[in-house]
C-alpha cells in the first residue's frame, strides 16, 4: 500500500476501522459502533475512487455492523457466550461456487453499465468479502 498517497480521511478511516476491529477480538462491544463509522467512511472514500462494488459492500457492512452491534447486546459480548461451529466441505465448496458465480456477473455487470475501475477485481474482493462476513455471521 501507498502509504503517503492516503487522504486524512483514509487515514481516519483505517484508524477507526482497526480500533474496531482490535476491540471486537478482545470480546468489547464497544468495537461495533467503531466498525460501523469505519464502514460508513469507507463507503464513501470508495465511491469516490469510482470503485461501486467495493462501495456497496462497505455499506452493506454497515449494515452488518449493526446487526452485529444487536447480536452481542442481546447474546452476550463474550467468545464464550457466541456459538462457534465448524464449516463443513458442501458449505465450503457452495460458498465458494456462489462467491466465483457472483464475482463473474457483478463484474461483467460493472464492466458493462458503471463508471468503475478494474471491475472484475472489485467485484471478486467485494463478493469474497460479502461471503466471508455471512459466513462468519
Amino acid at each position: 500500500m501507498y502509504l503517503r498517497g492516503m487522504s486524512p480521511l483514509e487515514w481516519i478511516a483505517a484508524l477507526i476501522a482497526f480500533a474496531g476491529v482490535y476491540l471486537n477480538a478482545r470480546g468489547r462491544i464497544a468495537g461495533w459502533p467503531l466498525g460501523i463509522i469505519g464502514a460508513a467512511l469507507y463507503t464513501w472514500i470508495f465511491y469516490q475512487a469510482l470503485l461501486p462494488a467495493e462501495s456497496t459492500l462497505q455499506f452493506l457492512y454497515v449494515i452488518m455492523g449493526i446487526y452485529g452491534w444487536w447480536q452481542w447486546s442481546v447474546m452476550g459480548s463474550r467468545p464464550d457466550e457466541r456459538p462457534v461451529i465448524k464449516m463443513s466441505l458442501t458449505i465450503l465448496v457452495i460458498s465458494l461456487i456462489i462467491w466465483f458465480s457472483a464475482a463473474v456477473t457483478i463484474g461483467y455487470f460493472l464492466s458493462n453499465y458503471s463508471l468503475g475501475n478494474t471491475p472484475f477485481i472489485d467485484a471478486t474482493l467485494a463478493t469474497g468479502g460479502l461471503v466471508t462476513t455471512v459466513l462468519l455471521a
